[in-house]
Formats: C-alpha cells, structure tokens, sequence
C-alpha cells in the first residue's frame, strides 16, 4: 500500500480491516504501507499510520522483530531504490491510496485486458484447455471484509 496524502487514510483502515479478517482466518499476510509523503511531513503522516495500526487488531511488527502477518510501515523517503523494487517485486498486489477505496481497486485488477492464450504447438492434441485464474473478490458493504477465491 503506498499512501502519500493524509487525506487518502480511509483505504488503510479499509486494508486493517482485511488484515485482521485473514488473521481471522488464520492466513499470514504482511502489509506493507510505504508512507510517500513529503519529507517535511513525512513524519505527521507516520504517526498517523502507527496510531491506526495499534488501535486496529492488526499486529505492527518494529524493525529487528521479524513475524509472520503483521504490519509494516517504511518511509520512503528512506528507502533506497534497491529496497523499493525488492519490495515491488515481492508484493502480490500494490495498491495507490489515490486510486480510490480498496473494493475500486480490487475491481479493477479483477478486470483485466483479455490476453489470447498462447496457441498450441502444430500437432499437438490439446483442445479446449482452460487457463486456471484465481481472483480475490471483496465485499464491504457493511464494513466487513469478505476474500473468495475463484478457480
């Protein structure tokens, strides 16, 4: 999650929501929340960010502490540009706080282009194979968060 706007908070809580469901759940995911707000307010920010975290059932993890499912938040403008693609890289999904509520987002990637699978080699029998797609889909209406996967 990359937010860089006090303002765009509301997709945090909505995250510490689905964070404290997959704990729920048993199922140990690591939010990372990357506070890219200006240097000089960075920090404003940061605070904000913690106070959320401890007040929500989501665990905050601190530097030296490693666990599995808990919550991390990085600067970054402390962060180098190795660490940033290392941590792209290895995320699953990258949400923008600008680009709307999580349920918006999810919706988006849930849509995407239609690529034509690539076509079988000249001889080969293979007919009608299907492409196995696993899709998370998200419901919030009454503020809960609800995750099915699809095959």
């Amino acid at each position: 999650m990359r937010i860089d706007e006090a303002e765009e908070i509301d997709i945090v809580r909505q995250l510490l929501r689905a964070h404290e469901y997959w704990r729920l759940k048993l199922i140990d995911v690591d939010l990372v929340i990357l506070n890219e707000h200006g240097a000089t307010y960075a920090q404003d920010l940061h605070d904000s960010l913690e106070t959320l975290v401890r007040t929500s059932q989501s665990t905050l993890v601190h530097e030296g502490h490693p666990g599995h499912g808990g919550v991390y938040i990085l600067r970054g403008d402390q962060l180098s540009a190795e660490d940033r693609t290392l941590l792209q890289t290895a995320a699953r999904a990258v949400l923008l706080s600008r680009r709307g509520s999580l349920a918006d987002q999810v919706i988006r990637l849930e849509r995407p282009e239609r690529i034509a699978p690539p076509a079988a080699p000249p001889g080969s029998r293979q007919t009608g194979a299907r492409w196995p797609r696993r899709v998370r889909s998200w419901s919030s209406s009454t503020g809960s968060v609800a995750c099915r996967w699809r095959a």
